[in-house]
């Protein structure tokens, strides 16, 4: 039961503070509106809590047993953010609209 206490706390705790799923919620709000944003807004909704709960019923269990996985997760995501960070540095700017 104390665990369960833990990953409430720690949801509520990065629901209230702003993190990078609000700062990019923020951003989408500003440049495609409420109605466009919607579906990242849900995605964050569903996806964080479920992730929480995964680790939360012992999915770490998995890189415990197999620490590989642990590793090839690090290196996945790494690229993942070079890649991003490479598509934000070469886009263009796009033209502003002055209404």
């Amino acid at each position: 039961m104390e665990l369960v206490f833990a990953i409430v706390i720690f949801a509520f705790s990065a629901t209230i503070t702003p993190g990078p799923n609000n700062i990019m919620m923020m951003a989408s709000g500003v440049n495609f509106g409420i109605r466009s944003s919607l579906p990242h807004y849900f995605g964050i909704c569903l996806g964080f809590p479920a992730m929480v709960a995964l680790v939360g019923l012992g999915f770490g269990f998995i890189f415990e047993a197999y620490p590989v996985f642990h590793d090839i997760i690090k290196v996945v995501g790494i690229v993942y953010l070079i890649y991003l960070s490479w598509l934000i540095a070469i886009s263009s700017p796009q033209a502003l609209d002055s209404a």
